[in-house]
């Protein structure tokens, strides 16, 4: 899946933000999933613009 997000905030802090919600999900702890800064190609790596 992918979602835009609108906000002020760092890229970094909304990745955070997100991995937490998801954790808390009942299943959140077992699934494999990657949430990346838009222009990342793995995690904590370098964000490329356009």
């Amino acid at each position: 899946m992918q979602f835009d997000v609108d906000t002020e905030e760092d890229g970094e802090a909304v990745v955070r933000k997100t991995k937490r919600l998801i954790r808390s999900m009942k299943y959140g702890n077992i699934i494999m999933y990657r949430v990346l800064i838009d222009g990342q190609f793995f995690e904590n790596g370098k964000v490329y613009t356009i």
